[in-house]
Parts: structure tokens; C-alpha cells; sequence
């Protein structure tokens, strides 16, 4: 079987996927604005919550040496993973903090957000067609890679299991690749490929849903060409405005109040 794939950014600007992006983008602001008002002195620390779920087997294990800790059966530690950044470049302990807070499952976990995506548009096949159809998420993995000291790409993996109806079998369905921009102002989604990998009658009628919704050739052009000029579409899922610090009280830009899709 050939594998069909689609980057759901190129989505009709109606689809119900931007809409789930607002509302990651809302969630997310939530969690930070819960998280400052916990602040002690005015700037965000890492605490014993993050020192304990980083250690997770390979859930963090975001650059080779830290594979190999978990290898050794010894724990990734908040120590390993700055130094794991400062080796790359990244010094700025705010920045540093802020990759912490945004990967963290009890904080910002972006990876379990960016997951919930393709939840939401099976719920809203379901609803729309009246099915049932049940799916559940297997291996994932996340992976940063550092452009340089002030932004990182960070990709997440994830297979989707079809859940049988009767049986309870379950078997792959989809795979999600994304890749998002992180810099200390914000947070954009680059790319959000869903690959179909299952010829499951199920599992084509919700790709064809997704690729129903999909812009046409002429204006994925128009984009493709507004985004070689630096005019394109950002689909940002966090920001940190300038009289909205958490991470740093200063060399921070001052974007636009909105978040989701940006022209």
C-alpha cells in the first residue's frame, strides 16, 4: 500500500482544524496565566513537578545523548537537558525554561495538544456522518532540533490505532508528523502531515473528509508563493506578548494580540 499523506495547514481557512488551533492557542494561555500567578519572584522556575516528569523513560528524549541516558537505565534530569540545549547554543535560561514549560505533559505539553487535533476532526466526521468510529494513539515520539540560539523546530511523531467496533483490535490507521517553530515570543506550526497508512474502509472515508477540505491548487500557489516572500500564513498556538511575560522581562518583541491564523 502507497501512503497517502496531507498537510492539514493547507486546510480551507473554514475547516474545523483552525478552530481547534484557537482553542489550543486558548488552552495554552490558560495553563501560563495559572502558571503566573504562582510566580515567586516574577519570572518562571522550573519545579519538582518538571524535575520528576522529565525523568520519564524516553518521553523527553529529545536529543541522542539523552537516548542514551535512558539506554544506560539512569534518568534524564532538568541539569541533562540544559545542558543538552547550552551544548547547541542556547544559553538564555528564560529560553530554556520556556522549552521546559511548553514539552512538560503537566504544563504546556504541545505534543499532547498537537495530538488532540486529529481527535477532533474524527469526533467531528463522526458527528457529521453519524459513525462511531473509535481510534486510539500508540508510539509517539518528540525531537528538537536547534536553528539557533534563539528559535528550536520541534517535531512530534505519533501513530494512530484503528480500534475495531466488535473485536477491540486495534491497528495502525494514521501517522502525524508536525513541525513547530519555537522562539521565546512564540509558537508556530510549520507543517501538520496526517499519512494515511491503513486501507481500512474506515480509516479512507476520514482522509477523503480531510482531503475534501483541502484548498485547491491555485490557492496553495498563491500561498506557497506568499510564504517565499514572507507574507504567508503563521498559524501560531502560543505567544507571549510584551505586557505578558512569563519567561523574561525583557528582549521580547511586541506581535499581535491575536493568535491562531496570522496573514
Amino acid at each position: 500500500m502507497s501512503e497517502c499523506m496531507l498537510n492539514l495547514k493547507n486546510s480551507n481557512s473554514s475547516f474545523y482544524f483552525f478552530e481547534y488551533v484557537d482553542i489550543i492557542a486558548n488552552q495554552i494561555q490558560a495553563i501560563k496565566d495559572e502558571a503566573k500567578s504562582k510566580l515567586v519572584d516574577g519570572v518562571y522556575s522550573v519545579g519538582d513537578q518538571e524535575k520528576t516528569e522529565i525523568g520519564r523513560g524516553m518521553s523527553y528524549a529529545v536529543f541522542p545523548e539523552l537516548e542514551e541516558i535512558v539506554k544506560n537505565q539512569e534518568k534524564i534530569t532538568i541539569e541533562s537537558f540544559r545542558e543538552s540545549l547550552v551544548t547547541r547554543g542556547i544559553t538564555d535560561n528564560s529560553f530554556q525554561n520556556k522549552l521546559i514549560f511548553m514539552m512538560i505533559q503537566q504544563k504546556g505539553a504541545l505534543h499532547f495538544f498537537l495530538g488532540g487535533i486529529l481527535n477532533f476532526l474524527i469526533d467531528k466526521y463522526n458527528e457529521i456522518n453519524n459513525h462511531d468510529n473509535a481510534f486510539c494513539y500508540d508510539k509517539h515520539k518528540i525531537q528538537i532540533e536547534v536553528i539557533d540560539k534563539d528559535r528550536v523546530n520541534f517535531y512530534y511523531k505519533q501513530i494512530i490505532m484503528k480500534v475495531d467496533n466488535v473485536s477491540s483490535e486495534r491497528t495502525p490507521a494514521f501517522r502525524l508528523e508536525t513541525d513547530v517553530t519555537i522562539s521565546l515570543n512564540k509558537t508556530v506550526i510549520n507543517k501538520f502531515n496526517i499519512y494515511k497508512i491503513s486501507d481500512r474502509r474506515e480509516v479512507d472515508n476520514i482522509y477523503n473528509y480531510l482531503y475534501a477540505n483541502q484548498q485547491n491548487i491555485l490557492m496553495r500557489i498563491i500561498n506557497f508563493i506568499k510564504e517565499l516572500f514572507g507574507f504567508g500564513m503563521e498559524l501560531i498556538v502560543e505567544e507571549t506578548l510584551s505586557n505578558d511575560l512569563l519567561w523574561s522581562d525583557d528582549e521580547l518583541q511586541s506581535p499581535s494580540k491575536k493568535r491562531g491564523l496570522k496573514f
